[in-house]
């Protein structure tokens, strides 16, 4: 599909999408995305359910160069998102785009990361997560940039790896199993990292940016304040 629809519902899925948008659509069935090259834009929300049940609905973004992309001020709810490419340089996207975006993922959201994956938030645009994110699919890593708040829970564990250019907010992100979060940038106050066991590990290439707060830190944890020598 590379038109527009507007209003309506899809029931079953199976639908390819290649560029195309969905506007104020109901969505029945999982939202695939995992061909290679796949690409959906979402504006005026959409109602995301499953074919039965009341369970989330299912959105997949795990083809190679595949984008789910948020458009305007809208939040998304109800929906367990899988996302992330297989592969050495495998990467799946899931964006907030246009001028003035502002992507509300709420309370009821999943994001499991299965492969190569990034949230990015365009220049002007935010994303605001109040739900859960889990990155533990092993060595493979979700890439956070752009303006992003995090009020929920991201939990990296599975030697699998967190990279975030700025975070504020008030959530917590959970280092376990040979875990590593790097931020690049800073870290707003309300934000707490937890190390969850003896084995994570926190980078910060900023470590003056860095106003969050550290729980649950011992031995076998580590800290790396990056740009800082002995003699500092």
């Amino acid at each position: 599909m590379d038109g527009t629809i507007v209003g309506g519902t899809i029931t079953g899925g199976g639908v390819q999408f290649n560029s195309g948008t969905l506007s104020g659509v109901s969505y029945i069935g999982a939202l695939d995305l995992s061909r290679n090259g796949s690409d959906v834009i979402i504006n005026n929300g959409i109602t995301l359910s499953p074919t039965n049940g009341s369970s989330p609905g299912a959105v997949l973004v795990t083809g190679n160069s595949s984008y789910l992309d948020f458009t305007g001020s809208q939040t998304l709810s109800n929906a367990g998102v899988t996302l992330g490419a297989s592969g050495q340089f495998g990467l799946a996207s899931l964006r907030a785009v246009g001028v003035g975006t502002s992507l509300t993922l709420d309370q009821s959201v999943t994001i499991t990361t299965v492969g190569g994956a990034a949230l990015y938030a365009m220049p002007g645009d935010t994303i605001d997560n109040a739900g859960t994110i889990t990155v533990a699919a092993a060595y493979s890593g979700l890439g956070i940039a752009g303006s992003f708040i995090n009020q929920g829970v991201i939990n990296v564990s599975n030697r699998d790896s967190l990279f975030v250019g700025s975070m504020s907010g008030n959530g917590t992100v959970n280092l376990s199993g040979g875990a590593v979060a790097s931020v690049t940038g800073s870290v707003g106050s309300g934000e707490v990292v937890n190390f969850s066991d003896h084995s994570g590990r926190l980078n910060l290439n900023q470590p003056s940016g860095f106003a969050g707060s550290v729980q649950g830190f011992r031995d076998g944890d580590a800290i790396d304040l990056l740009g800082i020598g002995a003699a500092a």
